[in-house]
């Protein structure tokens, strides 16, 4: 028979409980309520909080907008053409007057690279400090953009690196992007251009502490309700929402995907959300410079 703590034991209520289910809810229900996981092993234990996070049918900050898959190609010094995978941006309209922040994650021969653009929206929180109760201004994660090249084993297609960094450039020419942070791997050359346009942009050995730091955060933000994520949707394989479902924790300390899953999305929306959410909120406005590529604040 299966039956919860304070319906079986008659000595123990659900609210002396209560501060175990703060602290760790997937394990407090796994303890006293006899309900596994919905995934093994699975860093969202709650996949449902994820859904209450989503802002139904918005698909990007912009409605209008048209994202799709390209070949391109790059003639050499002896003729010879490479082709790549690369994307082509119709109708890019972003508001100017938010700040913005971009988490990537750059695969270009086998994993995707992936560009997450989220900005942050001053939200009045209630918090504990110095043992005072206290309000003070919260950098909301708004997502607004999830972009995705993906390489074609099959064509022997690579991402086109340079499209993704011509891409940054567009929306930097639109906007005020204020931090960038991209894994290490395969990001030096965006990176670089990013810095040229005036974000303070960073690649970064992603350890499993940092990488648990990143997921930990993004975690706190989708069961407390305090972000919001796009409806994602694919033509294929497991939408942005979905994949987050599927992440898992290894050990305790190594955030990781099912064989037959990957995380490239899950962590440029990481990395975009941990920029953010832990920026202090900014109360300025700001607009885009269309002679040059780039922008400042007033």
């Amino acid at each position: 028979m299966i039956g919860k703590s304070w319906e079986v034991n008659p000595k123990i209520k659900r609210e002396s409980l209560q501060k175990d289910y703060e602290r760790d809810p997937e394990g407090a229900k796994c303890k006293y309520e006899c309900i596994p996981p919905a995934i093994k092993q699975g860093f969202f234990q709650f996949p449902e909080k994820i859904d209450e996070v989503v802002k139904v049918g918005k698909k990007a900050q912009c409605p209008n907008i048209i994202i799709q898959e390209t070949i391109t190609s790059r003639t050499l010094a002896n003729g010879e053409t490479k082709y790549y995978s690369g994307l082509e941006i119709y109708n890019l309209n972003l508001d100017p007057s938010y700040t913005y922040y971009i988490g990537g994650d750059g695969g270009v021969e086998s994993d995707s690279y992936v560009i997450s653009l989220f900005h942050g929206e001053p939200t009045p929180i209630t918090v504990v400090e110095n043992g005072e109760v206290v309000e003070k201004l919260f950098n909301k994660p708004v997502e607004d953009l999830l972009l995705v090249w993906r390489p074609s084993k099959k064509e022997r297609l690579p991402v086109d690196l340079l499209n993704v960094a011509d891409i940054l450039g567009m929306i930097c020419s639109q906007v005020y992007v204020k931090k960038a942070l991209f894994d290490k791997f395969n990001s030096a050359e965006v990176v670089q251009r990013l810095i040229s346009y005036g974000v303070d942009a960073e690649d970064k050995n992603w350890s499993n502490q940092f990488q648990l730091q990143l997921y930990q955060n993004l975690k706190n933000l989708i069961y407390t309700g305090q972000i919001e994520l796009l409806d994602h949707t694919v033509d294929y394989g497991l939408n942005a929402n979905e994949e987050l479902k599927y992440i898992q924790i290894i050990n305790g300390n190594k955030i990781d995907h099912l064989k037959d899953k990957s995380k490239d999305m899950s962590d440029a929306r990481a990395a975009a959300v941990w920029l953010c959410s832990t920026d202090e909120p900014d109360m300025g406005e700001h607009y885009s410079m269309p002679t040059i590529l780039g922008v400042r604040a007033k």
